[in-house]
């Protein structure tokens, strides 16, 4: 956790000599100044309240792909999704009716339908993050914005802590970092690429079942398929 998230806490100690704080000594330090028990647990569960931050510590120089912040204001996304025009600076993906029910603002009349999303991390209303470019190196801490893998990392973390139930599933986006400089980057590891493939070709494949079952229009089908992925 880092210091300015506790240092206007009128209570003189050590720990504000330090730029982070580990769970054990952040959860020792609320304590203090609560004056009342804070569990690293009650930590965990404050940052993904987001009413603190917590970062990770790389001793080692660690894999990692920068992020572009690609800027679409909501107001001109929608006025180009009313017209059916998709715009090709973001990335787009076809879910299928089942992977689109697990989505929490679905809409009512496109249940049961495949569903247009966009395919990249929103970080407010009109930003957007890609990770392109050459895989690169970073170390020191870096801070956890909450926005991909690294959420459910620290809620299946939270759960073990307070013998809940477990996280069972990944995001596909992986674990985030982000630095005060507002400089984002997607931790990278190694992939099996013959798997990889088979995921794509699984999701062409469900694709063209819908386009053959009338579920989508053969020409917007065909546009979907053919849509130029920004990697």
């Amino acid at each position: 956790m880092r210091e300015q998230n506790v240092k206007n806490l009128e209570q003189p100690s050590t720990f504000l000599l330090k730029e982070w704080l580990t769970l054990a000594r952040a959860a020792r330090y609320l304590s203090a100044v609560f004056k009342e028990e804070i569990t690293e647990a009650d930590i965990l569960e404050f940052a993904m309240q987001k009413l603190l931050t917590l970062s990770v510590y790389f001793p080692n120089l660690t894999k990692a792909k920068y992020a572009e912040i690609i800027r679409y204001p909501r107001e001109e996304l929608e006025k180009c999704l009313a017209k059916n025009d998709l715009p090709t600076e973001l990335e787009w993906i076809l879910l299928s009716p089942d992977g689109a029910s697990s989505l929490p603002d679905l809409m009512q009349e496109v249940e049961g339908e495949p569903v247009l999303v966009i395919r990249m991390l929103k970080i407010n209303a009109d930003d957007y993050l890609r990770f392109k470019g050459r895989v690169k190196t970073i170390s020191g801490v870096w801070d956890l914005p909450m926005i991909g893998g690294e959420q459910l990392d620290i809620e299946d973390e939270f759960q073990r802590r307070i013998n809940g139930s477990p996280i069972t599933w990944s995001a596909l986006e992986g674990v985030i970092v982000k630095r005060p400089d507002g400089n984002f980057c997607q931790l990278q590891e190694q992939y099996n690429v013959k798997e990889y493939s088979s995921i794509w070709d699984a999701q062409h494949r469900e694709l063209k079942q819908h386009i053959s079952d009338g579920d989508v229009e053969q020409e917007e089908g065909e546009r979907l398929i053919n849509f130029p992925s920004k990697v």
